[in-house]
Formats: C-alpha cells, sequence, structure tokens
C-alpha cells in the first residue's frame, strides 16, 4: 500500500460505494429533509433539495463536469 503523504490528485476506488457516502440519504441532506425540502435526482446520480418556498435550492452533483460537489442556489 502506498505512503498517503506520496498522493497528489483524485484518488479512484472501485467499487464506488467503497469511497463512501454517496446517496440521496446523505446525512448532509437529511436536516433540509426534515425542514420540508423537496428532493429530486437525475439518472446520473446527482440529487437535487429545493425549499418549500422555492427560494433555495442545494444540488449534491458528485457526477458534475467540474469539481464542484456541492452548488447552493438562492
Amino acid at each position: 500500500m502506498p505512503d498517503t503523504k506520496e498522493i497528489d490528485g483524485d484518488v479512484y476506488v472501485s467499487p464506488r460505494y467503497l469511497a463512501g457516502s454517496i446517496w440521496t440519504g446523505d446525512p448532509a441532506l437529511e436536516p433540509l429533509l426534515a425542514l420540508g425540502f423537496d428532493l429530486r435526482h437525475d439518472d446520473l446520480g446527482n440529487v437535487y433539495v429545493t425549499a418549500p418556498d422555492h427560494r433555495v435550492r442545494l444540488g449534491y452533483l458528485p457526477e458534475g463536469e467540474d469539481d464542484g460537489l456541492w452548488r447552493i442556489n438562492a
């Protein structure tokens, strides 16, 4: 096993589920879902939650085109 100090950049894990939590029940989303945010997802595995008043939308985008994991629009 390589020394972790030598790793620089992306590390790919296969199968992907071994890399950690990436499903829609992720603990980071639970407080928003408890507040009534609407949960949607696309066929790529990205997850979107929208506030009940539609003023805030949060995207969890593990399959996005860039390296940003979270997007918040208000």
